[in-house]
């Protein structure tokens, strides 16, 4: 391993981008008023010269902690199961990292959420904290409001604080497009697996799938649609109840990146062939190949989250309206 003993600075970067030394100053801080290209070439010479922008100092000097928390209510063992989050932390951790920002991780057990999240905006630790999980009549917004802490949420059913914007990927779509898909494969008895419907993103998915049944003049008996904790064994258990249903299921759907994994468990263990569907992930594209799946856009939107709140540390100001992303279904092979 080489290490240069020689430290560049932004008078350096500047000579180098052919830029003034405001502008990298400037566009170091993620300003909006640097335009795209020179933002880039300010970035490269960054890189060219290894160097790294002094987030203590810079803090110092702005009154902020160049840091942003991520707020996961799941807890760790869901944390560290599910596939959606090392990919949607990524993101966050990619774009940040671009604009010079730290990125701190609240998952705290469930049964401690409420005083840690309380602790996490309390304590000033971040400049704006991500929420990645909203629920219906979400309280946390009310104290996010209350003590001005900028922040992006998923999407929600409560008026939004000064500062608080949002983006979420279009769950509703999700569902209704995946059931369509099912439907056009000849699939007619159709089973359900959503997490508690007191999360939105589970509301929004199980309406979706509803307005597509409706479209072909079907339901799904209630007695096909349970709603489980997002685990792997908490799905299992909700597959075999589902595939003990008379007449069975002849495809299963799953709103989640990890309980789709307790889905086919349960399908394999009972020796049946039943279709399973559910969000994308390296994992399930590398063991399940064959599988339909919905492509979900995790990496971008941790990424679109995380630029949007920079934006509002930067600017001051929240976007007008929110921002859905789309995912979509990617037949059987």
């Amino acid at each position: 391993m080489k290490i240069s003993a020689s430290i560049a600075t932004t008078r350096d970067i500047a000579v180098m981008a052919g830029v003034n030394q405001s502008t990298v100053s400037r566009a170091l801080a993620g300003s909006s008023r640097i335009g795209a290209r020179t933002t880039k070439k300010i970035w490269k010479a960054c890189r060219t010269l290894n160097f790294v922008p002094n987030a203590i100092a810079r803090g110092l000097r702005e009154r902020r902690s160049r840091t942003l928390a991520v707020h996961i209510p799941f807890g760790a063992e869901t944390v560290l199961a599910d596939p959606f989050i090392p990919e949607f932390l990524a993101g966050v951790s990619q774009e940040a990292g671009r604009r010079g920002y730290a990125v701190i991780l609240s998952y705290p057990d469930p049964e401690r959420c409420g005083n840690e999240f309380v602790n996490l905006v309390k304590s000033r630790r971040a400049d704006g904290i991500i929420i990645t999980t909203s629920l219906r009549q979400d309280p946390r917004f009310a104290l996010l409001a209350r003590e001005r802490i900028p922040c992006v949420v998923a999407r929600q059913d409560v008026r939004l604080g000064a500062m608080m914007a949002c983006v979420d990927i279009d769950n509703r779509e999700i569902g209704c497009d995946a059931v369509r898909y099912l439907l056009t494969q000849g699939h007619q008895r159709l089973g359900i697996i959503t997490g508690k419907v007191d999360s939105l993103a589970a509301y929004d998915f199980l309406a979706g799938c509803r307005d597509a049944l409706r479209e072909r003049g079907l339901r799904v008996r209630d007695a096909r649609i349970k709603q489980a904790p997002v685990t792997f064994q908490a799905a299992y258990e909700a597959t075999r109840k589902i595939m003990a249903e008379r007449p069975a299921p002849d495809a299963i759907l799953a709103n989640t990146a990890l309980t789709i994994f307790g889905v086919l468990a349960a399908i394999r263990d009972a020796g049946k062939t039943i279709t399973a569907m559910g969000i994308d992930s390296p994992l399930l594209r590398g063991l399940y190949p064959e599988l339909p799946r919905i492509q979900s856009p995790i990496l971008e939107l941790g990424k679109t989250m995380t630029a949007t709140l920079i934006e509002m540390l930067t600017t001051g100001r929240r976007p007008e309206s929110e921002t859905m992303l789309r995912a979509r279904i990617v037949p059987r092979a």
